[in-house]
């Protein structure tokens, strides 16, 4: 039995996370700041990797053989994150404010001064 052809969407996660893993690696070897497509290459790989997960325990050990909602969320994620990573990439723009997001979470005076606006 070919595991390539059984369980696609598991080997789609094992994929996306030795990416993730060969990312964090680079980044911990240059001395640099982290760019913004950086970010939204792990959330969207993470995200991705999830969605993988999620189909391959709902297909292969559920084994749910209709169309359910998730299903629908599978298709429309994956499209969503795979274009924004791409965009991202090509503009280098912080389009969904990521790292906004990050700082004021990781900066108490900014999620402060979030709070007051």
């Amino acid at each position: 039995m070919d595991t390539y052809t059984e369980t696609p969407h598991l080997n789609y996660f094992y994929y996306d996370a030795v990416t993730i893993l060969v990312l964090l690696l680079w980044r911990n070897f240059i001395a640099q700041a982290i760019p913004t497509p950086f970010y939204y290459l792990i959330i969207g790989l993470s995200f991705n990797a999830c969605l993988f997960l999620g189909m391959h325990y709902d297909i292969v050990i559920q084994g749910t053989l209709y169309y359910w909602w998730f299903w629908t969320v599978y298709t429309f994620g994956m499209y969503f994150s795979d274009f924004t990573m791409a965009l991202v990439l090509i503009i280098n723009k912080d389009i969904l404010g990521l790292i906004k997001l990050k700082r004021a979470l990781f900066n108490r005076g900014e999620l402060h001064a979030m709070a007051k606006k």
